[in-house]
């Protein structure tokens, strides 16, 4: 495979098909995870090194190995009452806004996208979502992103993701358009 081949996923505007390319760059057997290929685009000097090991799988199984401990999102998570404030909030807009969900198809959109991010993760022994748990069905991953039950957020016509599209700093990662509120006072 070409040096030229080989840096076509950096080139690619459509994430799914950088993820494509880097997989078969990588000789994986499908795409290259969301974290790897968003670790690759992010960082060059990784991007070099990932391309050096895809003749050597066990270079590239100590790589990606280091890779999922360094890449791990650092994120902090909000404390349980800040927790239980926002999701005040997100029960209060969402009252609001007529207890409305979306649509199955903008829920599958969306929730496609928090399974492929590398922010959406198993919850923390925590009292708060020990009781989320508890009280409602479903799955329980969080978004580490901001502390909120992934699945049941993605689902509430007046939440967006908090995170940016990495290839268009313009949309969410749920592929929607960023909305920044003025702060006032």
């Amino acid at each position: 495979m070409s040096a030229e081949r080989t840096s076509d996923f950096r080139k690619e505007e459509d994430f799914e098909r950088s993820r494509q390319l880097l997989g078969e760059t990588l000789h994986l057997d499908g795409p290259a995870s969301a974290a790897l290929t968003r670790r690759a685009l992010d960082d060059s000097k990784f991007a070099f090194y990932l391309l050096m090991t895809k003749d050597s799988p066990s270079l590239q199984i100590k790589l990606l190995g280091n890779m999922a401990v360094s890449a791990a999102p650092t994120t902090p998570l909000p404390d349980s009452a800040a927790l239980a404030a926002k999701a005040g909030k997100a029960l209060l807009n969402w009252g609001l806004g007529g207890f409305r969900k979306v649509d199955e198809d903008r829920f599958a959109r969306r929730w496609a996208a928090c399974q492929a991010c590398e922010f959406l993760a198993d919850p923390p022994q925590r009292l708060v979502y020990q009781g989320i748990n508890l009280l409602m069905s479903g799955d329980t991953k969080i978004c580490s992103a901001c502390g909120c039950m992934a699945a049941k957020k993605a689902a509430l016509n007046t939440e967006a993701c908090p995170r940016q599209d990495p290839a268009n700093a313009s949309m969410t990662r749920w592929g929607e358009p960023v909305i920044v509120l003025e702060r006032t006072g």
